[in-house]
């Protein structure tokens, strides 16, 4: 009678150690290793100050049958146009030329041949922007500007010359915003707000308002009224971005 032996093999030392550890590892291990659970919100707030500098660009235009001749009537011109702002700006303003030109100028008019290009003179054009602290003065600065020879207000803007004290102010505010609509979600879903995981920041820079209307204006005798100016308030915007933990 013949008796079969059947030998079990035995697991290796190594792999009966990396069940039992495997076995051992707390169920935790697991979740450390997921996506973490976080609330992102955005908090925006908006401050409004008060202009404290104003900006005004004024053009001189003038014609000539040359370019020289154009460009010699607008040099004079626009003295005088600099002159009558700089008394109006007194010492704390300032003036400065932001562009100038002088171009040919052309009609068409119809002939045998048909229509045709014709030049009919030059056109010089001086740019000046002026800058200055008091507010106040800006209708008197307008009104100089024209009666001396400017023929055009090309822009009027108002702005801050330092935005950083109000920029604070709308950073507290955009982040204390933040704060508590993370808290409120946090609460509506049945979870602990934890610690801020991450932020930044975005801010609208206050730039000057936008131009006034492109407009000719004339100095006659029946615009002798000063002209009105308001200068309103300078919007300054801030955005909070936060991540948040929760538990």
């Amino acid at each position: 009678m013949m008796h079969l032996g059947i030998r079990r093999r035995r697991p290796p030392v190594a792999m009966v150690a990396a069940v039992a550890l495997l076995l051992a590892a707390p169920a935790s291990a697991v979740a450390e290793d997921g996506p973490e659970r976080t609330i992102r919100v955005v908090g925006t707030a908006t401050v409004e100050a008060t202009p404290d500098r104003a900006r005004v660009n004024v053009v001189v235009e003038t014609r000539g049958k040359t370019a020289r001749a154009a460009a010699g009537d607008n040099a004079e011109l626009a003295d005088e146009v600099i002159e009558a702002v700089k008394s109006v700006l007194g010492k704390v303003g300032k003036v400065r030329t932001s562009g100038y030109d002088v171009r040919a100028e052309y009609e068409y008019r119809k002939d045998a041949t048909g229509n045709r290009r014709h030049l009919v003179g030059f056109v010089a054009r001086n740019s000046v922007i002026a800058t200055t602290p008091k507010i106040e003065t800006v209708g008197d600065l307008v009104d100089a500007a024209v009666e001396a020879g400017a023929g055009e207000v090309q822009g009027l803007s108002f702005y801050l010359n330092d935005p950083e004290a109000a920029r604070r102010q709308a950073l507290l505010e955009a982040g204390r915003k933040a704060r508590a609509e993370a808290a409120t979600v946090a609460e509506s879903l049945s979870v602990e707000l934890g610690e801020l995981l991450e932020a930044s920041t975005a801010s609208h820079t206050p730039s000057p308002r936008p131009p006034m209307p492109h407009a000719r204006m004339m100095a006659t005798a029946a615009d002798a009224k000063a002209t009105p100016i308001e200068p309103g308030t300078v919007d300054l915007q801030v955005s909070v971005h936060a991540v948040f933990a929760i538990r």
